[in-house]
């Protein structure tokens, strides 16, 4: 009857299972309103009555501006890209992105990704709406008052850009200025401000990342390498078989450990200990004799103060002197080189310079590389999720390691058997 007017078909995204979101009709006529028929598949058409499309609407967006809304509530502080591309007959071909930060402007998340470490990681959602009665030759600002009324906590509160999809088109920028929004290019201003925000990031990521370079170095690594030392000097003393020779002297233990207990850092070495001596002032000092099972030409003597031997703080019965792996600066003796045996013996030496006493030869303790900066995750988890034996006392952990295989077993004899007992149990 001489009217004229456009037919729309809104095409869902691939996950809706119709090919069709919406379907709508606009009829012109010279004697009657514009009729708006309206709906989706599998719904009985709507009848809009309007004039001149001078009221927009969304068709079946109802659901994905509401997973928009949760979207931005949802992240927190985490920086966040929306890309919302809203679909109708005429409208600019683009992009709306809603933002957390302007930066994503200056350059693409990958890079921006990429130059700061991971720490300007966005997260990214993707949104499509279909328009209504926005009218022939849409402008950008006109898609945006749409916006402003369904999304308009979110675009309030973060930055929101029409990225074209033509290059010969500028970017505009929506900003509030009082109760209204106003719509302007990208400036020179803008780029600046990008940058110092990058800059801001990168420098911010930075720093946390020294900061818990520095405390899992400082702080996190001494406590779980002393944590480790302690659980192996306590399964070495648990599970050790001595020889007893006719010779007088005294059962000395060597361990290798990852932490200097006197001086309260990181560092390998072996650690001697033994229990105190009675006649404490009969003697000067201490003689500590060193031998490699492997290479017998190298050996070394090491004369230590009596001052700088210490009590062990779990028992003070017993005496802890600590030998690093490293040359000592000195020049007083060699390095305990790795992957070889070696053998410990300690003296006490008089006024005159002749021994008093002296331990037994130890038991051969092979020298293991330090443990490396890779190996942190492995001893955060032994340490803090209950892998050690920590909690297991020394009879509990001899008899686990030497009486509980089922293929294969030991006779042990026992005779000349001497039981040190912790003066709190004797008590």
């Amino acid at each position: 009857h001489g009217a004229s007017g456009v037919l729309e078909a809104h095409l869902a995204p691939p996950n809706i299972d119709s090919s069709i979101a919406a379907v709508s009709a606009h009829i012109e006529s010279a004697d009657a309103p514009i009729t708006v028929l309206s709906g989706a598949p599998g719904e009985h058409l709507e009848s809009h009555w309007g004039s001149a499309h001078q009221k927009p609407q969304l068709l079946a967006s109802n659901e994905t501006l509401a997973d928009v809304k949760r979207f931005v509530a949802q992240g927190g502080s985490t920086p966040f890209v929306l890309s919302l591309r809203v679909n109708g007959p005429t409208l600019p071909h683009g992009v709306w992105q809603i933002m957390s930060t302007k930066a994503y402007l200056a350059l693409s998340v990958d890079w921006l990704v990429l130059v700061s470490a991971g720490a300007l990681l966005p997260r990214v959602f993707s949104a499509e709406v279909h328009v209504l009665g926005v009218g022939l030759g849409a402008k950008p600002a006109q898609v945006f008052s749409l916006l402003e009324q369904e999304l308009q906590d979110v675009v309030a509160e973060f930055p929101v850009a029409w990225v074209p999809t033509s290059r010969d088109e500028p970017v505009l920028i929506y900003e509030k200025s009082g109760k209204h929004f106003h719509e302007r290019h990208v400036k020179a201003a803008d780029v600046a401000e990008f940058c110092l925000s990058l800059a801001l990031n990168v420098a911010g990521a930075v720093a946390i990342a020294i900061y818990m370079g520095y405390f899992m170095v400082r702080v996190l690594k001494p406590y779980i390498l002393s944590r480790q030392s302690e659980a192996i000097l306590q399964e070495s003393a648990s599970h050790r078989l001595c020889f007893m020779p006719s010779t007088p002297g005294w059962q000395l233990r060597a361990t290798q450990v990852e932490f200097n207990r006197v001086a309260g850092v990181s560092q390998p070495g072996v650690l001697l200990r033994w229990k105190r001596r009675s006649n404490f002032d009969s003697f000067k000092r201490y003689k500590v004799y060193c031998y490699s099972t492997e290479d017998h030409g190298h050996k070394f003597a090491i004369h230590v103060p009596k001052q700088d031997v210490q009590a062990s703080k779990a028992n003070q019965t017993q005496l802890d002197y600590f030998i690093p792996l490293e040359e000592k600066k000195s020049g007083s003796r060699d390095a305990l080189r790795v992957g070889q045996s070696y053998k410990f013996q300690v003296a006490r030496v008089g006024a005159g310079g002749h021994e008093v006493d002296k331990s037994f030869w130890s038991a051969a303790v092979h020298v293991d590389p330090p443990a490396s900066f890779t190996d942190l995750p492995f001893l955060v988890t032994k340490t803090f999720m209950g892998l050690s034996d920590q909690n297991m006392s020394s009879l509990e952990i001899f008899c686990k390691r030497s009486l509980g295989h089922k293929d294969t077993c030991s006779n042990i004899l026992l005779h000349n058997l001497r039981i040190d007992l912790h003066p709190s149990v004797v008590d």
